[in-house]
């Protein structure tokens, strides 16, 4: 019995022995995930995560000095000088755009103009009746051409008509653009006559070159104020012959420069039955000449007449400035 109490430890080795030392010190990880920091050794690493942004505050970042620099040239308001070079760049811009506005203008009326000489005038009213903007982007470039012209010879044709009875007098106007003969003789019956209708049926709608819808032998004047366009254009003198009554007259403004020679062109209108009566090459740009309907034509074949019409009477094509 001795033998077994002597193999019992003695109480005081009965008691626990002491964890580890990494026990009793966890590892900062286990700190951070489960317990809150504790005073001590571990307040001097508190106190550096704690002053780091302390630290970003007193020394802001580069994109952040440049954003408060932006905001405050926004908050800013401009100098007399600054508002001024704005105010010369918005001037400068928009004279641009009006240049370039006016350069595309000028172009689109010369390829208008230069198909309306050069074509068919069965072509030219194809293109305008598939597209009647045409017209009038055409004649607002032509009413910027007139400004720099000595005279408007349609002011010159109707200072002849103006004392003409205008109860009884019929005048055509054939090529007539906006009806501008019209409504400079409001109180006269002038009837006008282009590729489209246009001015609210003012103008009536036809190809002068093929048929003029009017009767044989019904009107008293006739007028191609710088409306002798197409290669065909022949065809348009023997239309006014056809409308005109006997005795009546044929008024003929046109581009001095058209013509190669001016003396083969009124034989060429003789040949239709007209005798000249007036011819004023006076003005710098346009030659006027009147011609009074008689009996003796003299037209054995009009084809061969429109083929002459192309060298008498050039295009009028405008050079680009």
């Amino acid at each position: 019995m001795q033998s077994l109490d002597n193999n019992k430890k003695p109480a005081g080795d009965n008691k626990p022995k002491k964890p580890a030392k990494k026990d009793n010190k966890p590892s900062e990880k286990k700190e951070d995930t489960k317990k809150p920091a504790k005073q001590g050794n571990n307040s001097k690493n508190n106190n550096k995560k704690k002053t780091a942004p302390s630290n970003e505050t007193a020394k802001p970042s580069k994109k952040r000095k440049l954003e408060q620099s932006e905001q405050t040239q926004t908050q800013t308001p401009p100098s007399k000088a600054e508002k001024k070079k704005a105010n010369k760049s918005d001037t400068d811009t928009t004279s641009l755009q009006d240049k370039m506005k006016k350069s595309l203008s000028g172009a689109r009326f010369r390829w208008i103009n230069e198909t309306l000489y050069t074509t068919d005038s069965q072509e030219a009213h194809e293109l305008m009746r598939d597209d009647p903007t045409i017209f009038d982007e055409y004649h607002e470039g032509f009413v910027e051409q007139t400004k720099s012209w000595p005279e408007n010879p349609v002011n010159v044709i109707a200072k002849s008509l103006s004392s003409l009875p205008s109860s009884s007098t019929i005048i055509a106007d054939l090529g007539s653009g906006p009806a501008t003969l019209a409504k400079v003789l409001p109180k006269h019956r002038v009837f006008s006559y282009d590729l489209v209708e246009a001015e609210k049926g003012m103008v009536v709608e036809c190809d002068i070159a093929k048929k003029v819808p009017l009767p044989s032998h019904s009107v008293d004047r006739v007028v191609f104020c710088l409306s002798l366009m197409g290669s065909n254009w022949v065809g348009a003198i023997s239309e006014a012959e056809r409308i005109l009554l006997p005795k009546g007259k044929l008024h003929i403004a046109e581009v001095k420069s058209r013509f190669s020679n001016i003396s083969d062109f009124i034989e060429l209108v003789s040949k239709f039955g007209f005798k000249l009566t007036e011819k004023d090459e006076s003005n710098t740009h346009f030659a006027n000449m009147v011609f009074i309907k008689t009996d003796k034509k003299a037209i054995s074949n009009l084809d061969e007449l429109l083929n002459q019409g192309k060298d008498i009477l050039e295009p009028c094509l405008y050079k680009r400035r």
